[in-house]
């Protein structure tokens, strides 16, 4: 059993596809961040940083506490040798595109919400730059998608699963003529169960 400390954002997203990909059990704590319950004394004990997710394998004595989005879907896949295969090569290259997504697109993505929505005063010039540099990044991912199902391959990895949700947020840019691989890929995870659970496990 995993105890996940979540909210609905893409990382948030991204972990419950994986737990629901993996069939591992596990149960939902949502972290109210409109209500700062990632400030609080008790979840800042797991997380000192008070980002979330956060996930806790209960499964293991002590208990493991893991955070940080690309190290908690390495554990999980790891965990269950599944998503991350073993063969250096292809392993490596899914980390690259993980990391990828996590560090260039998703920081992207996150700091044009934050400059346009959360800070006062707004920054909303700034905002479409950073927006438009993330959907400038897609053309690599439709390059990659051009001969191949997946963004390493022919098989589904923790890189198509952190994606998949920041796609989601930016399919009105993504999901078009300029992309079409994109579109292809976004429509094929999109019929997954996983997928369908992951993206509302925190409504």
């Amino acid at each position: 059993m995993i105890d996940f400390y979540s909210y609905g954002t893409f990382n948030g997203k991204a972990v419950a596809i994986a737990l629901e990909e993996l069939d591992i059990e596990y149960n939902v704590v949502v972290v109210d961040l409109m209500q700062g319950a990632q400030k609080q004394p008790k979840f800042l004990r797991l997380n000192p940083s008070g980002r979330i997710p956060v996930i806790v394998d209960l499964s293991i004595t002590p208990p493991i506490v893991v955070s940080q989005t690309g190290t908690i879907l390495i554990y999980l896949a790891e965990k269950s040798r599944q998503l991350l295969p073993d063969e250096p090569r292809i392993k490596a290259q899914v980390l690259e595109w993980l990391l990828f997504q996590l560090t260039d697109i998703s920081t992207n993505v996150f700091n044009h919400f934050f400059l346009k929505c959360l800070v006062s005063p707004k920054h909303p010039e700034a905002a479409t730059v950073l927006q438009q540099r993330a959907i400038d990044f897609y053309q690599l991912f439709e390059r990659q998608l051009a001969d191949q199902q997946y963004l390493v391959g022919e098989q589904l990895s923790i890189a198509d699963i952190a994606a998949f949700p920041v796609v989601d947020a930016l399919k009105v840019y993504l999901l078009n003529e300029r992309f079409p691989n994109v579109k292809q890929w976004f429509d094929m995870l999109s019929e997954r169960e996983s997928f369908k659970v992951g993206m509302n496990h925190a409504q």
